[in-house]
C-alpha cells in the first residue's frame, strides 16, 4: 500500500523495511545518499498508520534550526499533498 507519494532507491527500500523492526536505529550513508528523504518519509507513513492513542513522533538534527532549514520544505510540501489521503 503506498500512503506518501515516494519511490524509494533500492538501498532506501531495504533500510525502510530493517527499520521497520527496530524501535532504535543509527543510519550512516554518504553525502547526498537520501537519508532525510528516506528518514521524512519513513516518519510520516509510520505516524499515519499508528493506531495508537495519542501517539508522538520526532525528527532530530544537531539544531532547530538546522532541523528546520534541512527538514521543514520537504515535511510542508509533504503534507500539502497528504491532505487529500487523511481527509
Amino acid at each position: 500500500m503506498k500512503i506518501v507519494p515516494y519511490s524509494p532507491r533500492p538501498l532506501q527500500a531495504e533500510l525502510h523495511d530493517a527499520l521497520s523492526e527496530k524501535r532504535w536505529a543509527v543510519v550512516v550513508m554518504h553525502r547526498r545518499a537520501g537519508k532525510t528523504v528516506m528518514a521524512i518519509n519513513h516518519l510520516l507513513r509510520d505516524a499515519i498508520l499508528c493506531t495508537k492513542n495519542n501517539p508522538r513522533f520526532f525528527y532530530i538534527a544537531p539544531t532547530y534550526s538546522q532541523a528546520k532549514s534541512v527538514s521543514w520544505d520537504l515535511l510542508n510540501g509533504s503534507n500539502i499533498k497528504l491532505e487529500k489521503l487523511i481527509v
